[in-house]
């Protein structure tokens, strides 16, 4: 891992032979790990086998006992979580209180402060988008969709229309994330109402609505 983020440092931002510079900033303790998506290692992996998420687990527990004033955070979607990192202590995310949710859209509206004006006011007399505003993911997509009008919708299904119009049209580009896919956006939708079809004719309901939209 260590020498991926080294081959990253250099190919991304042309920091050279940066490998002894990682390790020092880790066995300082100024340096921290963030790694995120532990439950994504499966993905993808034709036989079905853990092999590959006990190989990273084992790749992280050896850093933690490597450098160990070094701070290392793992993240994973509760429903998957198994409890692969015995050594960590495990803290799950709570939901934004509304004065966190007023400086998260504060933050994001930093060059325009009339439009997160705006969104807080929208927010403050609509209790349904308020409730859902407390989860950081969805307050993330509720914002994008105000950027792009300048309004919310009153009803959640044109909301979650939005959102999914958003997750897959602009959401990897808003994080500069390159997809080398061979699915487009709209052959992705189209899936994606394949498999809602599914779920709904045996009257499953496979993730909530925050897990959901991860996994898409």
């Amino acid at each position: 891992l260590v020498d991926h983020i080294a081959a990253e440092w250099r190919d991304r931002y042309g920091f050279s032979d940066a490998r002894p510079y990682l390790e020092h900033e880790l066995e300082s303790g100024r340096c921290a790990l963030l790694l995120d998506g532990l439950d994504e290692v499966l993905d993808g992996v034709a036989d079905g086998t853990d092999a590959p998420l006990n190989s990273v687990v084992a790749e992280i527990g050896r850093l933690a006992a490597r450098y160990p004033i070094a701070p290392i955070a793992v993240t994973c979607r509760r429903a998957a979580w198994r409890g692969e990192l015995p050594a960590f202590r495990a803290f799950e995310v709570q939901g934004f209180t509304w004065p966190q949710v007023r400086l998260f859209i504060d933050r994001w509206f930093e060059r325009a402060p009339g439009r997160g004006e705006g969104l807080r006011r929208v927010l403050a007399t609509n209790p349904r988008m308020r409730t859902l505003a407390a989860n950081p993911l969805l307050l993330s997509l509720i914002t994008v969709v105000y950027d792009r009008t300048l309004e919310l919708p009153e009803r959640r299904a044109e909301l979650f229309r939005r959102w999914v119009d958003v997750l897959l049209h602009e959401w990897d580009s808003l994080r500069e994330i390159r997809c080398y896919g061979e699915l487009t956006a709209g052959h992705t939708k189209d899936l994606l109402q394949e498999v809602a079809w599914h779920f709904h004719r045996q009257g499953l309901r496979c993730f909530p609505e925050a897990e959901l939209l991860e996994v898409i």
